[in-house]
Parts: C-alpha cells; structure tokens; sequence
C-alpha cells in the first residue's frame, strides 16, 4: 500500500484537505491560493466557501465506517442538515477510511453500491 498510496489524488488535493482541517468547524472553503492569488481568482483575498446549501436534485447515499478518523458521525449529522432531501440513503460499514480507497472488505459496501448504481 505504501508504494501507491496516496494514489488517485492530486498534491494540491492533499493541500487542501490540510487547509480545511484548520478552518472553523461547520466551514467548507475553497483552495487558498494566498490573498493574491484569491482575489485574482475569487475576487477577494480569502477564499469563500462551497455554497453546500444550493446543491439540489441530486440523490445523495451516504457511505461511512464507524472507524474512520477522518469522518465522524457529527460531521455526517451536520451534512444531513444541509443537504435535507438530497439525501437518499446513508449506511455506516465496520471499516475505517483506507478501507474504502483501498478495497478492504469489499464485500460490506460493493453490493450495496452495486443497488444504487443498478437504480
């Protein structure tokens, strides 16, 4: 695992995943380029955030293992009440977060993404 992980992202990916992990709770910012590069991109010097509360019409089935230290359920709690209807299923598997991205018992979740897919 160690030779391909973290596969399948991008350095910029990982950059922002650390930025996010220092903002205030309950906040989903964009990239932060700095505050001169912000407003050349965003038209201001901070980044603004992911307008989380405007995503409409898309089914949305949630996936989560009880052991992931990267997801907890709050953090799920606070996204079902931004995404209300959206929501179309939400399933919590005894794996931890590699497990996902790495194929570890895949037998608990490929069925079940196998029925959302095949709907």
């Amino acid at each position: 695992m160690r030779t391909h992980g973290p596969g399948g992202t991008s350095l910029k990916n990982v950059m922002h995943f650390e930025q996010m992990m220092h903002t205030p709770h309950k906040k989903l910012p964009m990239f932060d380029y700095g505050p001169e590069k912000n407003k050349e991109k965003y038209g201001s010097e901070t980044p603004y955030e992911y307008p989380l509360h405007k995503i409409s019409g898309v089914e949305i089935h949630f996936m989560q293992g009880d052991r992931d230290h990267l997801s907890n359920e709050k953090d799920l709690k606070e996204l079902k009440q931004i995404l209300g209807e959206n929501i179309k299923s939400e399933k919590i598997y005894n794996l931890c977060h590699s497990s996902f991205n790495y194929g570890h018992n895949t037998n608990d979740y490929v069925s079940d993404i196998i029925k959302i897919l095949s709907k």
